[in-house]
């Protein structure tokens, strides 16, 4: 596919009739699949530039209709129109936040993960967007929090009923179906975060990778036919 936009491009997402792409300096492309015929849709910031120029890093979208791209230093951009317009979701308190992924979950629901163990659940009500920010973290004592990650770098929604966690401290048992966020993270560092609320009195589980060291985890996919990821 000839393409003139000549910048890193970072995620692909798709509609019935499109596919959407973006990438640095506010790229943010729409392809049409049947002739492949590229258009860039810029985004007003509202502010003095005028125009999205932070790089994005991540786009989702849920149906034809609801999308959201996010990037560098707060850049969140959601739409509810096939993206024909966008908007800049602006958080005061989030400015210095980079975020790496996105993944529109439901009709009034998206996440976002970054930099810094970023993961935030967006949901839209009668008033409009509201965030829950959630903490992987474990408490020492009634004031120290300890942050179990740095940079979350990839998250991926699943759906499983043949996963049965096991406890070794109680009997409580889990329940089926589970509604699930796999985080993939800096430091060889996987999380599973339960959206179901199927494993009791915790929201996150650890996963140990067999005491093996791979790294960082910059990504994951689920193999087709399969209840695996790669």
């Amino acid at each position: 596919i000839q393409n003139k936009y000549k910048v890193n491009l970072r995620s692909i997402s798709k509609t019935t009739i499109y596919y959407w792409i973006c990438g640095d300096d506010g790229v943010l492309l729409r392809v049409r699949k049947h002739d492949f015929k590229i258009d860039r849709i810029e985004v007003d910031c509202n502010c003095p530039r005028n125009l999205i120029t932070t790089d994005l890093k991540s786009i989702s979208f849920f149906n034809d209709q609801k999308g959201v791209a996010v990037g560098e230093l707060n850049t969140i951009l959601i739409t509810s129109n096939g993206g024909y317009s966008w908007q800049r979701l602006r958080l005061a308190d989030f400015d210095s936040y980079y975020y790496n992924k996105t993944i529109y979950t439901d009709l009034n629901k998206f996440y976002v993960a970054g930099n810094a163990g970023v993961f935030l659940e967006f949901f839209e009500g009668l008033s409009g967007w509201s965030v829950n920010k959630l903490r992987i973290s474990r408490f020492i004592d009634d004031e120290d929090e300890y942050l179990l990650v740095d940079n979350i770098r990839d998250i991926r929604q699943f759906a499983t009923s043949a996963w049965n966690p096991t406890f070794s401290y109680t009997t409580q048992s889990t329940t089926n179906p589970k509604d699930l966020i796999v985080l993939t993270c800096d430091f060889n560092k996987v999380f599973v975060y339960d959206r179901g609320k199927s494993i009791p009195n915790f929201d996150f589980v650890y996963l140990d990778l067999d005491s093996q060291d791979y790294g960082d985890i910059n990504a994951i996919t689920p193999i087709t036919g399969s209840s695996s990821f790669l």
